[in-house]
């Protein structure tokens, strides 16, 4: 009996220590048209873990009528020595009734988790009688049937329009002049990168309390740069989905550990109040310079 009870006692705590799900939205019931905001949650997230949620576009599949308003957003809140995973739709309904959002998964190192489906109502606006969706008061004003009362109306205008694009035409020709007697120098995609994080390090934003601000706007030169170099969309990819769609691209193993050091070192910083040494800080600038020059094709 005694080694039932241990045995049910441990199978409680191993379920409190793994991540915990959910779903939510603000308000369950809305009119028409309006906004609510659609929260997916996840408790118990370490340092460590990797999480992998593929957000949806515009629509959610399978909710006839609901539609996304902007772009999918999430974050890391601490809760003592772990964190609290959230990401987050802003989303209306164009249907009236009921409407059930599906379940989902986020995948939390080699585990899945499921996201519970939820059930929105939907209200249409109720319109009073012998009242229109909008009350709008109309004028009337006859207009000059004669051409020439326009002109003497509007003739400052009409020649003010003409001299402006007249001096318009006289700047786009001597512009064209201009650059082909002086053309101006292109830069390649290497070269940019390398002046923007070149850009960077000359802020010094660590000595300013924004270490968090210099490891943002590194990762950001980074994935902007990998994005073009790979013709990817990386902005909205967490670091852990970057890894995975670099690994299909057969890079050299230890460019693609470097990359995602950098990216992971990032969000350490970013989320996890990581406080890197102004050595490290100097050190990961250098191994941006490298990861582009090595990513880089000749001339480019």
């Amino acid at each position: 009996m005694i080694k039932t009870v241990y045995v049910v006692v441990c199978c409680l705590l191993s379920y409190i220590a793994v991540a915990q799900s959910k779903a939510y939205v603000r308000r369950n019931t809305f009119l028409l048209g309006e906004q609510t905001e659609l929260i997916y949650e996840v408790k118990g997230v370490k340092n460590t873990d990797k999480l992998s949620f593929i957000p949806q576009q515009k629509t959610i599949i399978g909710a006839k009528g609901v539609e996304i308003i902007g772009q999918f957003q999430d974050t890391l809140i601490p809760s003592g020595k772990v964190f609290t995973w959230q990401g987050s739709y802003t989303i209306t309904a164009w249907d009236s009734g009921r409407v059930t959002i599906p379940e989902t998964t986020i995948r939390v190192n080699d585990s899945v988790l499921q996201l519970s489906a939820l059930s929105l109502f939907i209200k249409t606006p109720k319109i009073k009688e012998g009242k229109g969706l909008y009350d709008i008061k109309e004028g009337f004003e006859e207009v000059p049937s004669r051409t020439s009362l326009f002109f003497q109306k509007n003739w400052g205008w009409i020649v003010g329009g003409l001299l402006l694009l007249i001096g318009l035409i006289l700047y786009v020709r001597f512009r064209k002049k201009k650059v082909k007697n002086n053309p101006e120098i292109t830069l390649s995609l290497r070269e940019m990168t390398i002046q923007e994080i070149d850009a960077l390090f000359e802020k010094r934003l660590w000595e300013q309390e924004g270490l968090k601000e210099h490891y943002f706007q590194l990762s950001l030169i980074l994935r902007t740069y990998l994005g073009k170099r790979y013709t990817l969309s990386l902005m909205d990819k967490t670091s852990y989905q970057i890894e995975v769609l670099l690994g299909q691209l057969n890079l050299h193993h230890d460019l693609q550990t470097e990359i995602n050091g950098m990216l992971n070192q990032a969000d350490l910083v970013k989320f996890a109040k990581s406080s890197p040494d102004i050595s490290e800080v100097t050190r990961s600038i250098q191994r941006a310079k490298d990861v582009v020059t090595k990513t880089s094709k000749f001339g480019e």
